[in-house]
């Protein structure tokens, strides 16, 4: 993706990773450019660390238009909803930790209590997986349950408009997402800034923003 024959009078490179260490090659061409913008002091760090000069280095945060994600918006009808509804939003990589948010839900509720967990999943780095039978096989081999004897989690694969996404948001009581990395976290700016709880993991980018005050 870097394409390092068209050049300008000045050039900058706006990027990010989600670990603590940076793939061959990245510094070397971060380096070539004249400024290299980043989301999070996680990726300032990351990136001086592995070698990219500090004077190119520039903290460009990312933010959320509070004017569409807002504590007001009518909760987008979702059937198989129940009275408490946790939300997650992620595309479908081990990298987001589907698997520790399932194991989790489903070693903690049972089919009877009043609780769903609600998936909006896109597939752009893995086209070809049906998740659905991933999540039935997760079910019935990881959680060791029958899919009648498990407690609902409901899948919404695809993509759904900007202008929809504050009403995804207000459908759910609590988002969750236990990510292994993030550049900086886009889904938790928008869920705190549709005042809904967050339970994120305690660190990556998003810690630039998520605290013990702000979230769990």
């Amino acid at each position: 993706a870097w394409d390092m024959e068209t050049c300008g009078r000045w050039c900058v490179a706006r990027t990010m990773f989600e670990t603590d260490r940076l793939p061959d090659g990245v510094a070397e061409r971060c380096n070539a450019m004249d400024e290299v913008w980043v989301p999070s002091r996680f990726n300032l760090e990351t990136y001086a660390k592995a070698g990219v000069r500090e004077s190119k280095l520039r903290l460009v945060p990312p933010g959320v238009d509070t004017r569409l994600f807002c504590p007001h918006a009518i909760h987008l009808p979702i059937p198989r909803t129940r009275g408490y509804n946790f939300l997650s939003v992620f595309d479908w990589q081990q990298r987001k930790g589907y698997d520790v948010l399932l194991l989790a839900y489903l070693r903690e509720f049972d089919p009877g209590e009043d609780v769903a967990l609600i998936l909006k999943v896109s597939q752009s780095s893995n086209s070809l997986t049906d998740v659905q039978a991933e999540i039935a096989w997760f079910v019935e081999r990881k959680a060791g349950l029958r899919l009648d004897k498990a407690p609902p989690v409901i899948l919404i694969n695809g993509t759904i408009p900007q202008r929809e996404m504050p009403r995804l948001y207000a459908a759910a009581d609590c988002f969750v997402l236990p990510t292994r990395g993030e550049g900086y976290g886009r889904p938790f700016l928008e869920a705190l800034s549709c005042q809904i709880p967050v339970i994120a993991t305690g660190w990556g980018g998003q810690m630039d923003f998520l605290n013990k005050e702000s979230c769990y």
